[in-house]
C-alpha cells in the first residue's frame, strides 16, 4: 500500500509541475476585458448581449454588460489571439472570413483554424488587424453613436481604427 501511494505522490507531482509549466507558455488567457474604441471612448459589444451565431458587434457606452467583457486568447504562431465573449463563448470574427472593406464582424463557434476569427497587433498602439484579411477592425464612419456597426477597414490611420484592450 505504501509503495502505491509513493507512487501516486509522484504521478501527482509530475502532473502538478506540468501544468505548471504549460500555464505559463506562450498561450496566456486575459480575462474579463473591455475593448474601447479610442475615437468614441465606448466599449466594443455583441447586440443585445446575444449568445446566437451571427449576433452582430456594435459599440455602446461602457457599463458592464455581459455582452462587452471578452477574454483574449493567445493561439499562435506568434502573437495571433481570438477574442472570445465571456456570456455566449464566441469568437469575434470577420463575417465569412470576408476581405472587402466594409464586412461586418460578429461573432462565431470558435475555432483557431478559421482565419476570420484571428486577430494581431501591428505594433502601432491600439490598432488590431484580421489575420485572414489584413484589415483593421473599426467602428462604421467613425461613430461616436451607441450601437453604431464594427467592421473592418483597410487600415487609414484613424482613431475610430485602434482600440484598448484592457
Amino acid at each position: 500500500m505504501k509503495k502505491i501511494m509513493k507512487r501516486a505522490a509522484a504521478v501527482l507531482a509530475a502532473v502538478g509541475s506540468l501544468v505548471m509549466v504549460t500555464s505559463t507558455g506562450s498561450h496566456a488567457q486575459a480575462y474579463n476585458i473591455n475593448i474601447n474604441n479610442y475615437n468614441s471612448g465606448k466599449c466594443l459589444e455583441i447586440e443585445d448581449s446575444s449568445t446566437d451565431n451571427g449576433a452582430r458587434a456594435q459599440q455602446w457606452d461602457c457599463r458592464g454588460q455581459e455582452g462587452s467583457i471578452f477574454h483574449r486568447i493567445d493561439v499562435g504562431p506568434g502573437d495571433q489571439f481570438m477574442l472570445v465573449n465571456r456570456l455566449s463563448g464566441k469568437c469575434l470574427e470577420v463575417a465569412d472570413s470576408r476581405n472587402d472593406n466594409g464586412a461586418p464582424i460578429q461573432q462565431w463557434t470558435c475555432n483557431k483554424a478559421v482565419r476570420g476569427m484571428l486577430w494581431v497587433p501591428t505594433g502601432l498602439a491600439g490598432v488590431y488587424l484580421n489575420y485572414g484579411s489584413g484589415k483593421a477592425l473599426e467602428v462604421e464612419n467613425r461613430s461616436y453613436s451607441n450601437g453604431a456597426r464594427i467592421q473592418q477597414w483597410e487600415w487609414a490611420g484613424e482613431n475610430s481604427q485602434r482600440w484598448r484592450l484592457g
